[in-house]
Parts: structure tokens; C-alpha cells; sequence
């Protein structure tokens, strides 16, 4: 313990100093790496107020979609409405075009993804709703918490969507 003391205070008055190591420079903008190389090929395409992204991969020969709309995004199956991040969502309730409440249940792969920093909490406002229950309806309202008042979300052109998405082979 003695010869930390002493490291110390030889370190503190001068006499012991470290060896000095440049950090290396990060660059001050981050680059996106150029798709035209790769063998997965991207197609944006706007349909009926919805943007769909289509990724296809000449390697695999796997298609994978996304479908978004301002705070609503439809990936494989699910329909997934994003409050503010730090609004808990794990006991939303919601009601599809005003028929009855329904609780929406956080998926496994939800808490399977979260770091230990987000345990507090795990949905991140996220409210995961399975499209088939959307089908044909205008419109959802979402109560993130019992507490909270109820938020509506538009679904306008979301059926055309779909279509449009399963003509491009996208996967349900």
C-alpha cells in the first residue's frame, strides 16, 4: 500500500509522468456505405401516403419490406405505433375504429433487444398491433397507459398499401 502511496504522490508533484498517447480522429461525418456495390438492391416507392421500401437480395434471393407513415410502421405481420420513447407502453390498450378495447401485448423479441439501460422502460413507446386486425379499418386509438388519454392514428391507404407491398413479393 506504501508504494501506491508514493506512486501517487511522485504522480501528483510532476516527477512521474505517463506516456502520452494521441486518441485517433474520428471523422466529423459519418458515412452511409455505397448500396451499388452490395448485393441487396433498394426500391422506394410512395403509395397512397405510405413509403414502402423493398429490399431485395441477389445473393440470398431473400425480399424483405418496410412500410411506414409518420409514427406508424408495418414490418412482417405487425403494425407498430411509436409514442414519445420515454412514454411506457407495456399496458396499451387500444380500440380499432371504435369496436372494442383490446390489450396489446408487448412481444418477447421487445424485451429480448432492450440493454440493461432501457429495463426501466422496455417498449421504448412502441405499441405492437397484429395487421390482421387493421384490415379495413380507418383508424386506431391507442391508450399508452391507464393514466393517459387515448391518441388516434390514421390508417388511411394502409389496405392499398398491403396490396401494393404483396404485388412487390413482400412476405405477411
Amino acid at each position: 500500500m506504501s508504494i501506491v502511496l508514493i506512486a501517487l504522490a511522485t504522480a501528483a508533484s510532476g516527477g512521474f509522468k505517463l506516456p502520452h498517447l494521441p486518441l485517433p480522429r474520428l471523422p466529423k461525418t459519418i458515412e452511409i456505405p455505397d448500396m451499388s456495390l452490395s448485393d441487396v438492391k433498394v426500391r422506394k416507392k410512395r403509395v397512397a401516403g405510405w413509403t414502402l421500401y423493398v429490399y431485395k437480395d441477389s445473393f440470398t434471393g431473400v425480399t424483405s419490406c418496410r412500410l411506414y407513415k409518420s409514427r406508424i410502421a408495418y414490418e412482417s405481420g405487425r403494425v407498430v405505433f411509436q409514442f414519445a420513447p420515454s412514454t411506457d407502453t407495456s399496458r396499451a390498450t387500444y380500440r380499432v375504429a371504435g369496436g372494442p378495447a383490446l390489450t396489446a401485448v408487448a412481444p418477447l423479441d421487445t424485451f429480448m433487444t432492450t440493454n440493461l439501460a432501457r429495463l426501466d422502460n422496455p417498449s421504448q413507446g412502441r405499441v405492437v398491433v397484429p395487421a390482421a386486425e387493421l384490415v379495413g379499418a380507418a383508424d386506431v386509438a391507442i391508450r399508452p397507459r391507464y393514466a393517459r388519454k387515448a391518441r388516434t392514428f390514421k390508417l388511411k391507404g394502409l389496405d392499398k398499401a398491403l396490396t401494393q407491398a404483396d404485388a412487390k413479393g413482400c412476405p405477411r
